[in-house]
């Protein structure tokens, strides 16, 4: 098991990462932020926008940030609607053809083993534009996203190497109906949603940079990975929620699942506490934090219904999700701990 980083070291990490991805995207924090924490936590996250708008580039140079992680330990699913969830997980397909032989016919049966397009000894894996994808291939892909295996017609296979595990999603697609919906089950597995490239008080800024037409900005590396899964344990290992928190904060998960299900965005309660809980324990230890705060409890829970809604809604729908989100937590939360 890895030993717990120092506090400071976990503060230090976190801006120095910081930083170096927002060299990567300019006027994109909330994404930045989001990713971070995701990556992390270990949780799937699902970063929501507008084609070009940096998801993938955010995601993509945060393994980059870690000194001993080789390239082809970034695996980037396509979105292809006609792709066999056996070419993504392996397994064995059996094809079953008659032959005619004049006066008879006979049935001829092959099977053929299928590697999978996730190895072993992955480290991230990114299912871009998930709601492009093949809703068989995402849902062969639910026993990755909850406990970081590969279950095909061959067995079971961890993926001990896995770290990171994110989606990108153009959200205005969910009023396409040509577009292939994400399944509720797959909706549920992420942890954290996050909406990047949309216009913001950053937009007279990022045009600025962009007209000059500026070369990609390469991320330096700051730690490798035994240093990034001590962050991981110090954040579960040594951040709790205090007991005179606990309180509000089951008021308001217990208010936000209520929300949710009024739009038929149904959630299981234990799964989103423990999403909400280890969320909150991060964004704590990466902002430097002793306890968890009322401030990162407000952000997890933020986070979580932008995931949750933001994958199975429109934008409009998220928005008003995420007003409600608010009140509760404004109605239910201290201050301070």
């Amino acid at each position: 098991m890895a030993e717990v980083m120092s506090a400071g070291e976990a503060k230090g990490f976190y801006d120095e990462a910081t930083k170096q991805l927002a060299a990567v995207e300019t006027g994109e924090p909330l994404g930045i932020d989001a990713a971070l924490v995701g990556a992390v936590s270990g949780m799937p996250f699902v970063l929501l926008g507008p084609v070009g708008g940096g998801k993938s580039s955010i995601i993509e140079s945060i393994p980059n940030l870690l000194r001993d992680v080789r390239d082809d330990q970034t695996v980037f699913l396509p979105p292809l609607s006609d792709m066999a969830p056996q070419r993504v997980v392996g397994g064995d397909i059996t094809t079953v053809t008659e032959i005619d032989e004049g006066d008879s016919r006979r049935r001829e049966t092959k099977t053929v083993g299928i590697e999978a397009l996730i190895p072993t000894d992955v480290v991230t894996l990114l299912l871009d534009e998930i709601n492009r994808g093949s809703m068989t291939v995402n849902n062969a892909l639910l026993r990755t996203l909850e406990n970081k295996q590969l279950l095909s017609t061959v067995g079971r296979i961890n993926l001990p190497e896995l770290l990171i595990i994110a989606s990108t999603m153009n959200q205005s697609e969910n009023r396409n109906h040509a577009v292939l919906p994400v399944s509720p089950a797959v909706a549920s597995r992420h942890a954290i949603g996050a909406r990047v490239g949309e216009k913001s008080v950053h937009t007279p800024e990022i045009i600025d940079l962009m007209l000059d037409d500026p070369e990609p900005v390469k991320v330096d590396q700051i730690a490798d990975i035994f240093q990034f899964l001590q962050l991981r344990e110090h954040a579960k290992r040594d951040l709790a929620i205090p007991e005179t928190l606990k309180p509000a904060a089951i008021k308001a998960i217990e208010q936000s699942l209520e929300m949710m299900d009024g739009i038929f965005v149904e959630q299981a309660a234990g799964r989103f506490a423990r999403q909400i809980g280890r969320i909150a324990r991060v964004h704590a230890a990466l902002t430097g934090e002793k306890v968890v705060e009322p401030a990162n409890i407000k952000q997890a829970l933020l986070w979580g219904v932008t995931a949750k809604v933001g994958m199975l809604s429109t934008r409009k729908a998220t928005d008003d999700a995420l007003a409600k989100a608010d009140q509760i937590l404004v109605d239910t939360m201290p201050r301070s701990a």
